[in-house]
């Protein structure tokens, strides 16, 4: 697929551009031995990636693929792979584990990203293997963001849940008539915790009269609710 002018070219069309000047170069240089170097398993898996293979978008997902007309020949390039990742020392592709063979029909597909790196490697495509290491960086980054902002936001929602639940025990306490005969103390922070729903329980701390830490304000608040659920229950046996 060609690009028109002020296009850009997707992952794919750079990788195949890239490596079709590879094997341009490997044919202008020639063989100078008899034997199978790591370079001629390199071109060959150029040749068949140019022929039948392909590469999925790695901002979407991780996906090297190649369709053969038969098991049998996925099965022997599957092994070209293997032997040329041996010789390259690149242990992400020695396990045969990450090579899938479809069992119907001629496919062969590499779904694990480090694979991937190290089949780019092999077939020299450099500038591939950097923007898809790129890619990954950034990929991992915005994960562990995610996870971190969701972590942040569900412990938000369990925050101003509890807060909710202390607030309506509170107001049943003072529904009840209950909460006047309760401690100076308990009463300050239920109090304030009805004035400023939204403050956290640090906040609500700093705004007693003595001072007090987070645990100190959530001890008087579980307090309040202890009393709360105690009426209850006794509403609940009348």
């Amino acid at each position: 697929m060609s690009a028109g002018r002020g296009d850009k070219l997707s992952f794919y069309d750079n990788l195949r551009n890239e490596i079709i000047n590879i094997s341009e170069a490997y044919e202008k240089r020639g063989r100078f031995s008899n034997s199978v170097t790591l370079e001629d398993r390199a071109e060959y898996i150029r040749y068949e990636f140019l022929q039948c293979g392909g590469m999925n978008d790695p901002e979407k997902s991780y996906r090297v693929t190649f369709s053969f007309d038969s098991r049998e020949k996925a099965e022997t390039f599957a092994e070209v792979i293997y032997l040329a990742a041996k010789e390259a020392d690149l242990s992400s592709l020695m396990d045969m584990n990450v090579i899938k063979l479809s069992l119907s029909s001629g496919m062969l597909y590499i779904k694990d990203s480090d694979a991937i790196s190290a089949l780019l490697q092999i077939m020299g495509a450099s500038h591939a293997m950097m923007e898809l290491e790129n890619i990954k960086i950034l990929k991992n980054l915005r994960n562990n963001l995610n996870r971190k902002v969701n972590c942040e936001a569900g412990n938000i929602g369990k925050a101003v849940k509890a807060a909710g639940k202390r607030i309506d025990d509170i107001n049943f306490l003072k529904e009840r008539g209950a909460f006047d005969e309760l401690p100076e103390d308990l009463k300050e922070i239920g109090n304030l915790r009805i004035m400023y729903p939204e403050d956290s329980l640090s906040e609500l701390g700093e705004k007693l009269k003595e001072k007090l830490g987070k645990s100190g304000v959530s001890h008087r608040l579980d307090k309040l609710s202890a009393e709360a659920e105690k009426i209850r229950k006794s509403e609940q046996k009348n």
